[in-house]
């Protein structure tokens, strides 16, 4: 690989970083929401463990939002935190757990590939990333994390 290569490289990869890094501070604001609505409320009265996963955790929050009348106030900021959330998750989750094609970008793109495991088959996905890609990725995350952060604050607050 060139040396102009090489740069553009490292600048896919510390972008790739910073994405996850910030990923991980929102998906813990979801843990703690979690893990405040099951201690302080003893919501749901069924349940004996927390949810673990995204999609698990994104369908405990949800309804919680919905039935513990102190957290509905909170629920519209909530459910579009987890609805942005789960619109960058297929992108995150090539980063994460996909390979990258080759460590040379082809016009600025880097492909990555991705095999999702389902029940019947396991299924090929390949995401393209740009470093503008990345940069909106981290925009979004960034965004999120804040916002994510204000609510564990304000479901704090509840006694």
């Amino acid at each position: 690989m060139s040396k102009a290569d090489d740069i553009a490289y490292y600048a896919l990869c510390e972008g790739i970083g910073s994405v996850l890094i910030n990923w991980a501070l929102l998906d813990q604001q979801l843990d703690i929401w979690a893990d405040q609505i099951f201690k302080k409320f003893s919501w749901p009265t069924k349940s004996v463990e927390l949810p673990k996963g995204l999609d698990r955790r994104t369908k405990f929050l949800k309804q919680a939002f919905r039935e513990v009348a102190v957290l509905t106030p909170l629920g519209v900021e909530a459910r579009e935190i987890m609805r942005r959330m789960a619109i960058s998750t297929g992108t995150r989750d090539a980063l994460v757990h996909g390979v990258i094609l080759d460590m040379k970008h082809k016009k600025g793109v880097w492909i990555f590939q991705k095999l999702d495991i389902k029940a019947s088959k396991h299924e090929v996905r390949k995401e393209k990333v740009t470093i503008q890609s990345l940069s909106g990725l981290l925009a979004e995350c960034l965004y999120l994390g804040a916002e994510a952060m204000k609510l564990t604050k304000q479901i704090g607050h509840f006694r």
